[in-house]
């Protein structure tokens, strides 16, 4: 059982529950750092655990991956990292304030369509289509796999697609839940969103599925600090159990994609 596993193990219990599995003392205490779009998943990790074992207490917070990595920089307490992409992972790696980082979830991009919307989006060609059109922003992970979406079907579709997608854009957002939410609420068309956001919104939007040709590879990588707390080992084995992975799958992440490797 790896270390960084048992970082997560711990991670995803709620503050005001500890686990006797840690074997940490009742004062112990372990700092979560996790992607927006995790939080469902970790959500109904906490339910799952509130029921059981107060050993160690466990505080969780959620933010887009590139303002995790600034916060870290700037000096955050936290025990454990997670983020929705290499990308911003390998600079804490590299400046030492994380270490042992290893992919552990993976997931996919979709199509999300209102169903108050009248635009009729069936395939991933209809995004040319006019349409009031939501996405991340540079920079922020769920943005740039949609960018990296936009330019693989703009090198299939040509004419022009990138540029009539581009003028379709109404929203930029700072995270994966500003970029969908939008969307459910019947104020845009659509976005492209994670397969787990339109997991949570199910009843408000629909799913129109990118090519395989057109995915891109995301991986979620998970670490701890150089000081991270010892009871950040609790969870372990339930996560690597089949009921522990269901608890990502039921959400609708993927494993980790062979493409994703062993380095951010």
């Amino acid at each position: 059982m790896s270390d960084v596993l048992r970082f997560i193990a711990c991670a995803v219990v709620p503050a005001a529950f500890v686990f006797s599995g840690c074997g940490r003392s009742e004062n112990e205490s372990v700092t979560l750092v996790a992607a927006t779009s995790m939080k469902a998943a970790v959500d109904t990790a906490v339910a799952d655990f509130k029921r059981a074992h107060p050993d160690v207490r466990v505080r969780t917070t959620f933010a887009p991956s590139d303002q995790i990595q600034r916060q870290i920089e700037g000096g955050l307490d936290a025990d454990v990292v997670v983020t929705a992409s290499g990308s911003h992972m390998r600079p804490l790696l590299d400046a030492k304030l994380v270490e042992d980082a290893e992919p552990f979830a993976g997931n996919a991009m979709t199509i999300a369509v209102s169903r108050k919307s009248d635009v009729p989006i069936k395939d991933a060609g209809d995004l040319a289509l006019k349409q009031r059109l939501s996405l991340g922003q540079t920079g922020v992970p769920v943005g740039d796999y949609a960018d990296e979406v936009i330019a693989t079907l703009d090198s299939r579709y040509k004419r022009g697609f990138a540029e009539k997608v581009a003028a379709n854009v109404v929203n930029r957002a700072s995270n994966a839940a500003e970029v969908i939410t939008p969307v459910a609420l019947g104020g845009v068309d659509s976005s492209l969103s994670y397969v787990t956001d339109v997991n949570s919104n199910a009843t408000r939007v629909r799913s129109v599925a990118l090519p395989a040709w057109a995915q891109p590879t995301i991986a979620y990588w998970i670490a701890p600090t150089p000081d991270a707390s010892d009871g950040a080992d609790a969870l372990l084995d339930f996560i690597e159990s089949p009921d522990g992975q269901e608890v990502l799958r039921a959400a609708g992440f993927l494993p980790v994609p062979a493409a994703a490797g062993t380095n951010p």
